[in-house]
């Protein structure tokens, strides 16, 4: 038996059949094989050499090897005798030796099925690519995480920025979900990188080190001898060595003589008083008039380096080292198509600002370093709609909210008011006045009334002016605990730390601030099952919070409903909360429409 003069009549069938059942399989690589099929069958000149062959689109070297080797086996079933030019080709050549791909290795295999089976090969080592999330992040904490202490996210994102192509923020408004965190989880299950603490911190493995110091050989923006400066957070000791690596262990020094001394004795600030809605109280004073106020000590003469008091790192600020800045929180718009009115207006009135989301708060006013660190300063402003407002008491956000910003242990915390006419907010006049008068009487809050957006623009212009005139030459103590579990462990370290220190203005680290005070980080059982209880329609905050001191846990509450009350009636099952609170005074007091409702969200489900 004779071959074709042109191969293409055994190959292309050949090819098509092989893709076939590659597909069947759910292979990717039949799809090639179908690609190369066409391309074949539509090669104009006849296939009779490799040379050919190799010259159609979609034709490499493997699938013409695997073609060679199903030829070579056609003619010794068919009894073919004349070696055709196309295999005296591949005898006279020797098969270059290089280590096969995956890919290469399901080419060579699928023109035979009786072949052996692949052996399973050691997974490769992972090297993230030049530019890359992950790269960006070895090497940002190769440089900054020095002391072993970790690197918060939004701190480590920006330290990594530089290294990095991609953006470390997704943007849902634009459908850009993927940004160059996501690298990180890829980290972690490597093992370079672990986490650990709440907020959540970052540090190198020793796996992870070891790589990140080959790619710091080989980066081009991670030079050998870059400095890493003083203000990067950095003790003095390891900043001797410019070559100094990161695993190397750092020996004592002795301590560099700089008391700095008068460093919280700046003379005294005169309190500013508030003429916001007729209250004459002060803000609460940035500075002490203890006798023999306690200074922190220092050991180099860098602003930044960390030290301990408990088990609570922190650092401190030189006047001359931040600026106040306002961040707005970046919900809070004008109208629809005037998203940023707010902090570009407050931008042509000549005020440092950025829009941003907030986990508590409509404005917050930060000091930044000139590192790019954040704090928290010592004010923050809510603001308010008139007919936001009403539906804010009506639905026990009103209570919940003011409860979260007392949390932030914020000593000056501003409640603002947009004027608005509204049918609701006439209807709720009486219940508005007693909200307003509460909050300053009992919540110590300064509120302000507006007539509207630009009257709240200006005041937001003003009050960041006093701000600013009250921190300057004010060193600050910023707080950087590395692990809080709940919002009263943070509000607990803060006030130890204004007893501690009471002439230093503490404040603690935006990102940690920003972390702790999110609805959902550092939430006991208790506020949780106090949340699930104001979503029934009704349920203010002080009938949740009733309920809960009763029954504490979700599950207590479940069974008495299920187990303790299980062959009661139904029409008794509703009326069962009705007998235990209805005795309550004010606003605790629960009836038998609201427990009715009540049963029917937790009485009727089973668990």
């Amino acid at each position: 038996m004779e071959l074709p003069r042109d191969l293409k009549l055994l190959f292309v069938p050949w090819l098509e059949d092989e893709s076939i059942r590659l597909a069947l399989t759910g292979s990717k690589m039949g799809h090639t094989l179908s690609r190369a099929a066409e391309n074949l069958k539509r090669h104009p000149g006849p296939v009779i050499d490799q040379k050919a062959l190799r010259s159609v689109k979609g034709i490499g070297p493997k699938i013409v090897e695997n073609l060679a080797a199903k030829l070579s086996k056609h003619c010794k079933e068919t009894g073919v005798v004349d070696i055709p030019e196309f295999l005296r080709e591949v005898s006279s050549v020797p098969k270059p030796k290089r280590r096969h791909s995956d890919v290469e290795k399901e080419l060579e295999q699928s023109f035979d099925e009786e072949s052996a089976p692949k052996k399973t090969r050691k997974a490769r080592t992972y090297i993230p690519k030049k530019h890359s999330g992950g790269y960006a992040m070895l090497l940002a904490l190769l440089k900054y995480d020095l002391r072993l202490t970790g690197m918060l996210r939004d701190e480590l994102s920006r330290k990594a920025s530089p290294f990095c192509t991609a953006t470390f923020d997704s943007n849902a408004l634009t459908k850009e979900f993927y940004s160059a965190w996501n690298s990180m989880k890829t980290l972690i299950n490597k093992g370079l990188v672990k986490s650990a603490g709440r907020p959540v911190y970052y540090y190198l493995t020793e796996e992870g080190r070891e790589l990140a110091e080959s790619l710091a050989c080989v980066s081009e923006e991670f030079p050998e001898k870059d400095p890493v400066p003083a203000s990067d957070i950095l003790p003095a000791e390891l900043t001797e060595k410019k070559n100094q690596t990161c695993n190397q262990k750092t020996r004592d020094n002795p301590p560099i003589e700089n008391p700095l001394d008068g460093l919280w004795d700046t003379p005294p600030r005169p309190s500013f008083k508030s003429n916001v809605s007729h209250q004459t109280r002060a803000f609460a004073p940035l500075s002490g008039t203890a006798p023999e106020p306690l200074v922190p000590s220092f050991t180099s003469t860098s602003p930044c380096v960390y030290q301990s008091f408990g088990s609570t790192r922190y650092t401190t600020w030189r006047s001359d080292d931040y600026t106040v800045k306002l961040l707005v929180d970046n919900r809070e718009i004008r109208s629809m198509g005037q998203r940023d009115y707010f902090t570009k207006k407050l931008k042509e009135l000549g005020i440092d600002c950025d829009s941003t989301q907030l986990t508590v708060g409509d404005c917050l006013w930060v000091a930044e370093h000139k590192n790019g660190e954040k704090c928290v300063l010592d004010f923050i402003l809510e603001r308010k709609r008139l007919d936001d407002l009403a539906l804010s008491i009506r639905d026990g956000r009103f209570s919940e909210q003011k409860t979260r910003l007392k949390r932030t242990g914020i000593q000056n915390c501003f409640y603002l008011i947009e004027e608005i006419a509204s049918l609701q907010v006439t209807q709720m006049i009486e219940a508005i006045q007693t909200a307003i008068s509460m909050t300053m009487t009992t919540s110590k809050f300064f509120v302000k009334r507006s007539k509207d957006a630009d009257d709240t623009i200006w005041f937001l212009a003003r009050l960041t002016q006093t701000i600013i005139k009250a921190y300057q030459g004010k060193p600050l103590l910023v707080l950087k605990p590395s692990n809080i579990r709940t919002q009263m462990l943070y509000l607990e370290i803060l006030q130890n730390f204004r007893t501690e220190y009471p002439q230093a203005e503490c404040v603690y680290n935006y990102d940690i601030f920003l972390s702790v005070m999110a609805k959902s980080d550092c939430t006991t059982v208790r506020e949780m099952f106090i949340r699930m209880l104001m979503t029934i329609r009704g349920v203010s905050l002080d009938k949740a919070v009733v309920i809960q001191k009763r029954f504490q846990t979700p599950r207590r509450l479940l069974e008495f409903y299920h187990t303790e009350h299980k062959d009661a009636e139904e029409k008794v099952k509703t009326q069962l909360l009705k007998n235990i609170f209805g005795t309550e005074v004010g606003n605790k007091k629960i009836g038998p429409a609201l427990s009715a409702k009540i049963y029917e969200t937790w009485g009727k489900i089973s668990y």
